[in-house]
């Protein structure tokens, strides 16, 4: 088999992001990760905020960026709320 040294290529097209933010009473630091995320430029972003039920102010500040927000009271920590939100979850198949 020949080795090919040339890197695939990229289809044309804008470039979409998909992150996920696990978050449970993140009121100090949710500002600065949104402000990151909507920072980014040159790919289109799709965002969803998986919060475990907040008591703060987490979710008031969340509502001012255009990141979607999934809450959820009975998740088992980040690894879970992300897996929420991926495809196939009971979220995203509207389960």
């Amino acid at each position: 088999m020949a080795h090919n040294p040339q890197p695939p290529t990229m289809t044309e097209g804008p470039t979409t992001v998909g992150v996920v933010t696990p978050s449970l009473n993140a009121e100090a630091y949710i500002a600065d990760t949104l402000r990151s995320i909507w920072s980014q430029t040159g790919v289109t972003i799709d965002h969803v905020i998986v919060d475990g039920g907040s008591t703060d102010r987490t979710l008031e500040i969340a509502a001012g960026f255009p990141s979607r927000v999934v809450v959820s009271h009975d998740d088992d920590g980040m690894y879970d709320a992300i897996n929420k939100v991926l495809p196939g979850s009971p979220v995203t198949d509207g389960r």
